[in-house]
Order: C-alpha cells, then structure tokens, then sequence
C-alpha cells in the first residue's frame, strides 16, 4: 500500500474514533442533566411536603389551644354552677333550720296535754265503728265497691269471722281481731290497686268501711255501739 493510501486511512479512523466519544460525551451530558432535574424536582417535593407538614402541626397546635380554652371555660361554668347550688342548698339548709327551732319553740311554750286531752284525740283520731246498716246480727252489709268479684276471698272469711263472734273468742288481742286485721290489711291493698277503675268517693266510702271493720273486730260484739247480734 502506498503511503498516501495509508495516511487516508489513518485520518480516517481518527475522524471515526473521534466522532464515537462524541456522541458518548453528548449522551453523558444529557444523563448528568436529567438526574439534575429529577434531584430538583425530588427536593421540590421534599420541601413542599415540609411546607404542609408545618401548616398541619401549626393547625394542630391552634385547635389544642381551642380546645383547652373550652374545657377551661367549661370547667368555670361547672364549677359557678356547682357554687351557686352549694349556696342555694346552704340558704335552704339555714331557712328550714330557723323555721324548726322556731316551730320547738313554740311547741316548748304550750302546756303539755292532760291525760283527758290524750283520751279525747284519741277518740277523735280512730275511725267510726260500723252501724246497723253495715252490720247487723253478724251479718256484713258489704258496700257496692267492696262487692266486686276481686273481693270475694276476702269478704268470705270475713263474714265467717264476724258471724262466729261471741264476747269470749273477740276483742284486741285475740284469734278473730288478729285475723280481720290481717283481712282488712290485703283489701286495703287489693283497693289501692283499683284506685283508677272508681271514683274518689267510690274509694273513700270502701276505705272507710273497712277501716270500721278492722276497727270493731278489737271489741267484743256486746260492747255499747256495735249492732245488736
């Protein structure tokens, strides 16, 4: 080969040899440039989310102190609420204790009652004992009320108990008045239950009936104001 061939083909692949770390320096570049961007966007990011995560803690903190301002104005009104209770109760307290010691007062003043003063309220405060209407020769003459089927056990083992009564098995304290005081007892009650199927004056004439009937069973059938056997 002559020498000119040879001068050809080396410049040839010196141009060649050039031409490829070009390119290789070119793409080089291009890669340095996008990583640079991409660290770029990354701190954005980074710094955008410490921007938020300020403005959360900040609104943390801001609702905390809402929040403790509340239940300390909560507690404040709690505790007025509770003072002015404490001073009402107090004032209660002070006014029903002056109205005692005034109303002992009063009750030391006033002579003590008589043993007649004691048999006369006695008397006053005991119920009526029934008359002949209501009983006659052992025989009960049961009101209307009391004649309703919820009485029936009851009515039946007092008219036995009355009808059986004689001066020496009757009177306080023996068999027969302690049985019409358990009687009379269980009609009251089975009464108060049917308080709302009768009227108020139904209820008060029952009631006061059976109040003289445990009232009599404590006398013997022969004592002055009882109906006659």
């Amino acid at each position: 080969m002559s020498y000119l061939k040879r001068g050809v083909c080396l410049l040839a692949a010196v141009f060649l040899v050039a031409g490829s770390a070009g390119e290789c320096l070119a793409e080089t570049k291009v890669d340095l440039l996008g990583s640079s961007l991409h660290g770029r966007a990354e701190l954005g990011k980074a710094a955008a989310a410490m921007v938020n995560a300020r403005a959360a803690l900040v609104k943390a903190m801001s609702e905390a102190e809402l929040n403790r301002a509340k239940a300390i104005q909560t507690l404040e009104q709690t505790r007025t609420v509770a003072l002015d209770n404490h001073l009402k109760a107090t004032t209660t307290f002070y006014e029903k204790r002056k109205l005692y010691d005034a109303y002992h007062s009063l009750q030391a003043v006033r002579e003590r009652p008589t043993r007649e003063d004691l048999i006369r309220f006695s008397k006053e405060s005991a119920p009526e004992r029934p008359d002949q209407n209501q009983i006659s020769r052992g025989t009960i003459h049961w009101p209307d009320t009391l004649q309703r089927e919820e009485f029936l056990i009851q009515r039946l083992q007092l008219d036995a108990l009355f009808a059986k009564r004689v001066e020496t098995n009757s009177g306080r304290g023996s068999e027969v008045c302690r049985e019409v005081q358990s009687l009379t007892k269980q009609m009251r009650n089975d009464l108060k239950d049917m308080v709302q199927r009768m009227t108020p004056a139904e209820y008060l004439a029952a009631r006061k009936f059976i109040d003289a009937l445990a009232y009599e069973a404590q006398f013997p059938p022969d004592a002055p104001g009882v109906a006659v056997r």
